[in-house]
């Protein structure tokens, strides 16, 4: 999906760097014309990441994403986002409203 959205460079460029900083730093050209795909992914790799994480580290990679989506997106979008984690999630709504 990474090479579909960004392109072979940013595939090799996810060997080099963690996954979230490389999509974040090319997702401003499909933020604003695909927002559903973007979130799709977004909420899938916090999905990964809740599945593998508690605690701090949890919080922090939601965080970030929540920080990039209101600054890069919208607050719908980050609304969007968060809805969805919290269904996929709900005993761990409390990390999502800090």
């Amino acid at each position: 999906i990474i090479t579909l959205l960004f392109g072979s460079c940013a595939k090799e460029e996810l060997s080099k760097l963690d996954q979230i900083e490389t999509i974040m730093k090319y997702d401003h050209r499909l933020l604003n014309s695909e927002p559903q795909k973007m979130i799709q992914l977004f909420v899938k790799l916090t999905k990964n990441h809740l599945n593998q994480y508690v605690g701090a580290p949890a919080f922090q990679f939601m965080d970030k994403i929540k920080s990039h989506l209101l600054t890069q997106g919208s607050k719908e979008h980050m609304k969007i986002y968060t809805q969805e984690i919290n269904q996929l999630f709900p005993e761990r709504q409390s990390i999502l409203n800090q």
